[in-house]
């Protein structure tokens, strides 16, 4: 597919074959292979980009300055997906208005560039293989080295959430890893006071979900996914101060 697809582009098109499992190693190996490059922009294996994706996180950069652009994932859901699970909200991603500066970056729909990713060993580092946060941890040491980030509200893509991960035990355990990841990446970056602050804001995730539980469940089994998902996740951060996490990762969903 991707040798006929060559043959037709006037622009180069290559793949490569990563041997080592895991997210960062295939990442990092898509930045070498980038080589000598302005800008890498990144997208998920599970989604459809916009026609006019790569253009407006180009113009993003080039009206605001900033060398980290990103912007809106729009989720599909397959057939058969649960009203509960669609009604959530529980997988729906914050959108902002361009040119703003929100504190998450993450790989699903990002350009970023490629002289602040050659200032980073990997750069994606090894140590979130199967757990999933690599790129979570790599966009805030690179704000940490004062790279400033971009929201691009008009470049979209869409992403097909499989039915395998619409039950409430993905929700939960996916909530559990998201908070031992950010656990490690606090690790990696906060100094002595990261078992602190991870323990400390864990149960403050844990309050907030059994405080808006109640409340939830007026609406049914939408109504309370977000706050059991909220205490999940602050479990997820207690747990990763003593070194329990979740590879998600492990698990290929969809087709």
């Amino acid at each position: 597919v991707v040798a006929g697809l060559a043959e037709k582009s006037p622009w180069p098109i290559e793949y490569d074959v990563e041997p080592v499992r895991g997210i960062p190693f295939a990442r990092n190996r898509s930045v070498r292979m980038a080589g000598d490059v302005d800008f890498v922009a990144f997208i998920d294996d599970d989604e459809v980009a916009d026609p006019l994706w790569l253009d407006e996180l180009l113009a993003a950069q080039r009206d605001y300055g900033a060398g980290i652009v990103h912007g809106p994932v729009i989720n599909r859901y397959e057939p058969g997906t649960p009203e509960w699970y669609i009604k959530s909200g529980v997988v729906e991603q914050k959108r902002f208005a361009t040119g703003s500066s929100p504190r998450w970056v993450c790989t699903n729909n990002a350009l970023v560039r490629s002289s602040l990713l050659m200032r980073l060993e990997g750069p994606f580092h090894e140590s979130f293989a199967l757990s999933g946060g690599s790129d979570v941890d790599l966009f805030k040491r690179l704000r940490a080295m004062g790279a400033r980030n971009a929201w691009a509200d008009e470049a979209v893509v869409e992403e097909l959430i499989p039915t395998s991960r619409a039950t409430f035990g993905w929700v939960l355990r996916r909530q559990f890893r998201i908070g031992s990841a950010l656990t490690m990446i606090s690790k990696r970056l906060d100094g002595r006071i990261w078992p602190f602050t991870c323990i400390a804001l864990g149960v403050l995730h844990i309050c907030y979900g059994g405080i808006t539980l109640p409340a939830g469940l007026i609406f049914g089994r939408a109504g309370m996914v977000k706050p059991v998902a909220r205490i999940a996740r602050g479990v997820g951060m207690i747990a990763g101060v003593f070194g329990l996490r979740h590879d998600e990762y492990k698990k290929t969903h969809g087709k």
